[in-house]
C-alpha cells in the first residue's frame, strides 16, 4: 500500500527506522507550463471517445490540430 503525506523530520526518521521505504519525487514539469484555450471539461472527453470509435479518427484528429 501506498501513503502520500506531508510529515515532519522526525515522525520521517521514526518511520524510516521500523522500515519504511521512502520514495522522492518530482512534480512533472508539465505543471508548470503556461495553458492557453478553455480548460478540457467531460463534454470534450466524451467528444475525443466517441471521435476514437469512427474509422476515419485520426485523419480528422489531424484536420482539428493542423496549425
Amino acid at each position: 500500500m501506498i501513503e502520500v503525506r506531508a510529515a515532519e523530520d522526525h515522525v520521517v526518521d521514526v518511520l524510516l527506522a521500523a522500515g519504511v521505504q521512502s520514495e522522492d519525487w518530482l512534480l512533472p514539469a508539465e505543471l508548470h507550463e503556461v495553458h492557453h484555450g478553455e480548460s478540457i471539461d467531460h463534454d470534450d472527453v466524451l467528444d475525443f471517445h466517441h471521435l476514437l470509435s469512427t474509422p476515419d479518427w485520426y485523419t480528422t484528429l489531424t484536420t482539428m490540430t493542423d496549425r
